[in-house]
C-alpha cells in the first residue's frame, strides 16, 4: 500500500457446526471472498487554492459468498470510476454496483411483499458528496438508484454535523428508502441524532437516538 496504489485481499470460511461462543455470525456453512484495489495520484504543481483537487480517487472492489460445496451465494462488485478530494477536505464520489443475489427460500421484505426464490443480478449507481470534517458544521449527502431483485429502488441520506469545540459533537441524519418491486411498492424512513461528550481524554458520554416508521 502507498499513497499513491492501495490493495488488498482477505478470505474466510465459516463451516456449518460452527457456534460463536461470544457474538455472531450472519451465515454458517460459508466461503467468503473480498478484495480491492485503488489508485489515488496527485496534481502536479504548485500552491493550489481552497477549490482545486488534492487527490483523484478511482478503486474496484469484489466480494464473493459461496457454499462451502462451492455454490455461489452471492456477489458484490463496486467500481469507483470518478472521485476526488479538493484542497479544501470536501469530497466527491460517485460508485456503480453489480449484485447478485441467490436466493434459496423467499422472504418477506415487507408488510404483504415477499420477494421469491431465484437468482438476482440488479445494477445500481451511487453519488455521494462529503463537505470537510475540520468545519464546525459539515454535510454528507447520498443519492442513491437502479435496480433490486425483481423492481427499483431509490435512496436517499443526509447527515449534518456540528463540532463547535473539541469537547461536543452532535450530528442529525435522515434516509428515505423507496422500493417498487413486482408484489407492490412500499417507503421506508429513518433518523438518527446523536449527541456526544468529551469530559477529558478518559471519560466521554454518548448519546444517540434512531427512529424509523417501520416496526
Amino acid at each position: 500500500r502507498s499513497d499513491l496504489w492501495r490493495w488488498g485481499f482477505k478470505a474466510r470460511e465459516v463451516q456449518r457446526d460452527f457456534d460463536a461462543a461470544l457474538g455472531f455470525v450472519p451465515r454458517r456453512g460459508i466461503r467468503s471472498f473480498a478484495g480491492d484495489v485503488g489508485w489515488n495520484p496527485r496534481p502536479t504543481g504548485g500552491a493550489r487554492g481552497p477549490w482545486d483537487v488534492r487527490q483523484y480517487h478511482v478503486s474496484l472492489e469484489g466480494q464473493l459468498v459461496t457454499s462451502t460445496d462451492g455454490d455461489v451465494e452471492s456477489g458484490l462488485v463496486e467500481l469507483q470510476p470518478f472521485g476526488f478530494e479538493l484542497e479544501s477536505g470536501d469530497e466527491v464520489g460517485f460508485y456503480v454496483n453489480l449484485q447478485h443475489e441467490d436466493l434459496v427460500d423467499p422472504f418477506d421484505i415487507h408488510d404483504g411483499i415477499t420477494i421469491d426464490a431465484d437468482a438476482y443480478d440488479f445494477v445500481r449507481a451511487r453519488l455521494e458528496v462529503e463537505s470537510a470534517l475540520k468545519r464546525p458544521v459539515s454535510v454528507s449527502a447520498a443519492l442513491e438508484a437502479g435496480s433490486f431483485f425483481d423492481g427499483t429502488r431509490e435512496d436517499a441520506r443526509c447527515e449534518v454535523s456540528w463540532r463547535p469545540n473539541r469537547w461536543f459533537h452532535g450530528s442529525v441524519g435522515y434516509e428515505q428508502n423507496h422500493v417498487d418491486l413486482e408484489g407492490g411498492a412500499f417507503a421506508t424512513e429513518l433518523g438518527r441524532v446523536r449527541a456526544d461528550v468529551s469530559f477529558s481524554p478518559d471519560l466521554d458520554w454518548f448519546n444517540f437516538v434512531q427512529f424509523d416508521d417501520v416496526g
